[in-house]
């Protein structure tokens, strides 16, 4: 089933989603990566998990300078992510999850890996 919000009406989306300060929660995320003993290293990695505008891939990727990917299936949140956000074109994957992590081109282990808000609901038990 196709969400017409989420990719018909993708820039509507985006506003309604860009609701806090995504800088501060992707400092808020480091500081709970370097507390629980994880050493802050020059490689970091994160992927972000049904992405949409890929927000916090961009924070991560130019505050941070880590290196940050998004999995979405919308090529329309893709566009807004690569033209808005600045999040690299390649670093966004299209596809739906769980699948998409087979078309990975990217790291195959991550530091962080994020799932927004309700996003896991979205998939079934067996995925």
């Amino acid at each position: 089933m196709q969400n017409h919000l989420y990719t018909d009406l993708a820039e509507i989306y985006a506003k309604i989603a860009h609701d806090r300060n995504f800088s501060n929660e992707c400092s808020f995320i480091l500081d709970i990566y370097a507390s629980n003993n994880f050493a802050i290293h020059e490689n970091i990695t994160s992927l972000e998990l049904f992405a949409g505008p890929a927000y916090h891939t961009s924070i991560f990727s130019q505050e941070f300078f880590i290196d940050a990917y998004a999995i979405d299936y919308s090529v329309e949140m893709k566009n807004i992510a690569t033209n808005q956000y600045k999040v690299k074109p390649e670093n966004y994957i299209l596809g739906l999850l769980p699948t998409a992590l087979d078309n990975l081109f990217a790291p195959k282990s991550f530091d962080i890996i994020l799932i927004m808000r309700y996003s896991l609901g979205l998939l079934s038990y067996e995925e």
